[in-house]
């Protein structure tokens, strides 16, 4: 293996679930030069397997219902592993994502008065949770950001395992990747590295999401080993399993 490709860019994002779809949607309508690279296809990701709903407190559900009630609900179900203070943020913003998401083409799931019918998903203490027709909010999310991606003609590049972060001065300026398809390895400069690798189920025995492939924390790991670098670990669909002693 001798061949090296460079490329440079103002926001390198590593990963393309729905997080890094939506990071470089974001990027890209503020102006930045985007490249987003991923160690499969786009489209063919996590959250099509293990994700196949939506949970917002909004006008659809309980009138009793509130972000702060989803808060603790979210970091209960994540056995309080996450990073609460990114959690609230999250919660803040999801009823904007779900209007969003129907903008760009995603159908709720809605009753015959044609509102909006939330159910009680796992872990969640009220009725706020939406899918789409055959529970498949996530294919259905994924492919609606995969056109948005397409719309806008954001650069991609398929089958790259990121390697490396590479750090200057205490800052992040890029990575390295490798095409492990024609073997080639790339260094890519970037002004702002975004991490969106996904969940990593595979770090727990037990968990109610199943072990995709994708799923092995490796970008959180990566983030971590630099130190610094702050990583939000929040709850899926499930719930982490806390088996009581014997």
């Amino acid at each position: 293996m001798t061949d090296v490709a460079y490329k440079e860019t103002d926001v390198l994002i590593i990963g393309g679930g729905l997080a890094g779809m939506r990071a470089a949607i974001e990027a890209h309508d503020h102006g930045a030069e985007v490249l987003l690279i991923l160690k499969g296809k786009l489209g063919k990701m996590n959250t099509g397997i293990c994700s196949y709903h939506f949970a917002a407190v909004g006008p659809w559900g309980d009138p009793g219902d509130k972000n702060e009630l989803h808060l603790e609900d979210v970091i209960h179900a994540g056995g309080y592993l996450a990073d609460q203070e990114l959690c609230k943020i999250m919660i803040e913003e999801l009823k904007d994502r779900v209007f969003e998401f129907e903008r760009y083409g995603v159908v709720w799931d809605r009753k015959s008065d044609g509102e909006m019918d939330p159910y009680l998903g796992a872990g969640h203490s009220k009725p706020r949770t939406l899918s789409t027709p055959m529970r498949q909010a996530g294919v259905d999310m994924i492919h609606a950001l995969r056109s948005e991606m397409r719309r806008r003609k954001i650069s991609l590049i398929e089958d790259v395992m990121a390697t490396r972060l590479l750090v200057k001065d205490g800052k992040v300026v890029g990575a390295t990747a490798l095409d492990y398809l024609n073997g080639m390895l790339m260094g890519i400069q970037a002004k702002s590295v975004i991490i969106a690798t996904g969940s990593h189920h595979q770090v727990f025995p037990v968990t109610t999401s199943p072990s995709v492939p994708g799923a092995s924390g490796g970008g959180a790991g990566e983030a971590i080993y630099w130190g610094g670098i702050r990583v939000g670990c929040g709850h899926g669909p499930g719930k982490v399993l806390r088996p009581s002693k014997p």
